[in-house]
């Protein structure tokens, strides 16, 4: 502070006091006895300027001034009356407590504005990094002078360098993307024409020509007259948001495109259609140059199925294509779900020969995903980016993938029709054949070796084998056909309830492993499969039961179980040690379990060499061989050894594994090591109960292969028994029409059916001439053939 700034507030004491004491003197004759009216007031002038000290010195000044001007004797600094000297005291007391009330007062102030710059000072700071934090800014835009002002967080969200922005509305509008500008500034008028509150989402372009998503609000503020005069707001980055409403609306339109195809393929039996619907679908959502369907033929050429390709690229449509890189390379992989996405296939890694395949094919990036029918692979669905190279996103790898497996459904849905109209052929062809063996094939179900039962719509019993009765222990397969199934058995699961409804929908379902609690309790483990049968019409007519008493071969596989799960117990609870071996450096690290596992000493150097020489001599170079050969092919290691140990010799097991760089080379292994002695003295009576197990499940498999055996014995007979039906149906045939006699069959109109070849020589005619023409008894014993009217004697 200069030396004119400290000493100002006094030169205004001095100031104030003369001009009050000029005032007193001038004034002096209508004051009377009030002489410090003034006075007060150039000391409260005094104090509000400069404070207390300035003030103590109007104060004292003051007191001067009156004792040597107005008390007597005048012009002397002395007081002959002790009165005029209280009445000095008592101005005194009064001017000092004027001066420190108003000091105070004016220190109150001070300390209220300095607060108040303060906390304002904080509240913006503190809004300033909320607007930060929120990627947000805030703007004013000066409507008539057409300046806009602009925060920092706000420059930089359109793109500017703090600072660098000149303030100009058409700045900012230079700024917008080219598509939203005009939508921007009609949204403006509107708002500022229908007095609105502004908000709109739009793009602008940086100079580093990125683009980036502002949400804009804004309120405009108007003069008396209704014209605008400034609008102010804020604006705020929703990159984010839109980056994530553009991957919702992605993911939702290929979850739209696949439910397309599955309903396509629910409606549609035409699989061309079904398949370039897809391609050409494909290529408009992934915005690539072609999709083809490629479909393999033995030796792993094949051919272009359907494709869609933009213009301009090559069409491959119906190309016969043969990659020979394919069957050496990619066959099996895409057996096993391989996908392949080449970003470049000059940067790829792919061969020189499957390089020189796509170029003659323009493809410069390309994704393929293998179309399996169970598994066999069908074909190929394979999107191409002929223009240039593209980064796949792994949401377009799994689009494909599920489109893959849809074609897979309609092709193998396709495959089935076609082998439903070939079976429902032979069924209308077989049909009265199968009717006159129906008999039969109730014999077949009722002496069947296997639990078979057939249901008719509302799960009423229409056959039964014996072996079914028995198993369930029912009175007679007589006393349950006709009756409810839910009536035989009231306390059937509810699942098994819908399984049956599934089956009446023309669904199969099989359960290799089902718990049934019988009436009287005893729990009872069936296999069981549930097919429905069609009647002639096509319609589900009922379903069939095959059903197995899997309950022993079940009992057995728990009690494996069990031995299993207690040897795994055994294992866990066997003491271990945790050991690391830096293969680079050939350092070790043990544990503190490890060191107490071998009972060496903790001041034991860890390393490769010792732990080698605690191995019993007899097993070191098989172990050290071992790992040598796990360190080669990197594979995990597993090697049982003995250990020298103070107490004896003792089985340990090392399990480890290997850790590698980028260059897959060996640079750490990893592992516990775990004492087995009492595992290997255990595993002789392992060894004898797994024996007896496999005893036990080597004597199931046989009972089970004699009843499969009787089982195809029954169904052979069925087949020669059938084509002894035939051999029959065709000798009837013969003898009908080489019968001596003439015969021939009418329908209930009159009208000739069925003639043999006896009867036709009689008549004179063809059996196309006699068909389905009437004949009508005439005169005598003879009949009319109409409408000829030919008498044929009797």
């Amino acid at each position: 502070m200069k030396w004119h700034q400290k000493f100002w507030p006094y030169g205004v004491a001095i100031a104030a006091t003369a001009i009050a004491l000029l005032l007193t003197l001038w004034l002096q004759p209508l004051l009377d006895k009030t002489i410090g009216a003034f006075f007060y007031i150039a000391i409260m002038v005094t104090v509000w300027y400069g404070g207390f000290r300035p003030g103590i010195v109007a104060v004292i000044l003051s007191t001067l001034a009156i004792n040597y001007f107005f008390i007597e004797p005048l012009n002397q600094l002395k007081i002959a009356l002790h009165r005029d000297l209280l009445r000095l005291i008592i101005f005194f007391i009064v001017a000092f407590t004027i001066n420190f009330l108003t000091s105070n007062l004016q220190e109150s102030k001070q300390r209220i504005e300095r607060l108040s710059r303060e906390l304002a000072k904080e509240s913006a700071e503190q809004l300033r990094m909320a607007l930060s934090s929120a990627q947000m800014g805030m703007w004013e835009w000066n409507i008539v002078d057409k300046i806009t002002k602009s925060s920092p967080e706000h420059q930089e969200l359109f793109g500017f360098i703090p600072g660098t922005y000149d303030g100009k509305y058409e700045t900012l509008v230079n700024r917008l993307y080219h598509e939203d500008r005009e939508r921007v500034i009609q949204g403006i008028e509107v708002s500022l024409e229908t007095n609105q509150p502004y908000q709109e989402e739009f793009r602008v372009v940086w100079e580093d020509d990125t683009i980036h998503w502002l949400e804009v609000r804004g309120k405009a503020f108007y003069d008396k007259a209704g014209k605008p005069l400034r609008m102010t707001g804020t604006a705020m980055n929703i990159d984010g948001r839109k980056e994530t409403e553009n991957l919702l609306r992605k993911q939702a339109q290929q979850q739209r495109l696949v439910m397309d195809m599955s309903q396509r393929i629910r409606e549609s039996l035409n699989l061309q259609d079904i398949l370039q619907t897809t391609v050409d679908e494909v290529r408009q959502f992934l915005q690539c140059d072609r999709v083809t369907i490629f479909q393999f033929s033995p030796g792993w050429g094949g051919t272009t199925v359907v494709e869609s390709v933009g213009d301009g690229w090559l069409k491959i449509l119906p190309l016969q294509i043969y990659d020979p890189c394919i069957g050496e390379e990619y066959v099996e992989p895409f057996k096993q779900g391989l996908v392949t996405a080449k970003s470049d296939i000059y940067n790829s890694g792919i061969s020189t020969c499957h390089i020189e395949f796509l170029e003659s094919l323009q493809v410069r990036a390309n994704l393929v995903v293998p179309i399996l029918q169970e598994d066999n692979l069908w074909g190929l669905l394979a999107a191409h980016s002929c223009a240039a190279p593209r980064q796949w996103q792994s949401s377009e790898i799994n689009l494909l993938q599920q489109l893959a497996s849809q074609v897979g459904i309609a092709i193998k849905q396709a495959d089935l029709f076609a082998r439903v109209q070939t079976e429902l052929a032979e069924r209308q062809q077989a049909e009265l054949a199968l009717q006159e063996s129906e008999k039969k094939l109730r014999l077949f179900i009722k002496y069947a070796p296997a639990s078979i039962v057939m249901f008719d719509r509302e799960m009423c019993y229409l056959a039964a084998s014996q072996r079914w009765v028995d198993e369930y222990q029912l009175h007679s397969i007589e006393s349950i056909i006709g009756r409810s199934h839910y009536e035989v058995f009231p306390h059937l699961p509810e699942r098994w309830k819908v399984n049956h409804q599934r089956g009446m929908a023309g669904f199969i379902d099989k359960c290799d492993e089902d718990l049934f609690i019988q009436a009287d309790g005893s729990e009872v483990w069936l296999r069981w499969e549930i097919h429905p049968w069609y009647q002639s019409g096509g319609e589900v007519g009922g379903i069939m039961l095959f059903s197995e008493d899997i309950t022993q071969r079940k009992l057995a596989e728990i009690t494996l179980r069990r031995n299993k799960a207690r040897l795994k117990l055994a294992q866990r609870a066997s003491n271990s040690g945790v050991w690391d071996w830096d293969i680079i450096n050939n350092t070790a690290f043990w544990s503190e379990e490890y060191y107490q596992l071998y009972q060496i000493p903790p001041d034991t150097e860890s390393s490769y060499e010792n732990w080698l020489n605690f191995v019993y001599p007899e097993d070191r170079a098989a172990a050290h061989q071992q790992i040598l050969k796990a360190l080669e092919q990197i594979t995990d290691l597993r090697i049982e050894f003995r250990v020298i140990l103070p107490d004896g010799i003792r089985w340990f097991a090392a399990i480890g594994q290997i850790i590698c760089n980028e260059e897959n080379q060996p640079q750490r292994m990893i592992g516990i090591c775990i004492d087995i002695n009492q595992q290997k003295e255990t595993e002789l009576a392992l060894v004898q109960l797994n024996a007896e197990l496999e005893e036990r499940v080597t004597q199931r498999t046989a009972e089970l292969t004699i009843i499969n055996e009787r089982l195809l014995a029954t169904v052979m007979e069925q087949k020669e028994a059938e084509i002894a039906l035939q051999k029959s149906l065709a000798e009837i045939e013969d003898l009908y029409n080489n019968a001596p006699c003439g015969y021939h069959s009418l329908n209930p109109e009159g009208a000739i059916v069925r003639i043999n070849n006896t009867e036709l020589k009689w008549l004179g005619y063809t059996r196309e001439e006699l068909l389905n023409k009437k004949m009508v008894p005439t005169a005598g014993f003879g009949i009319e053939l109409s409408p000829s009217k030919m008498n044929l004697g009797k």
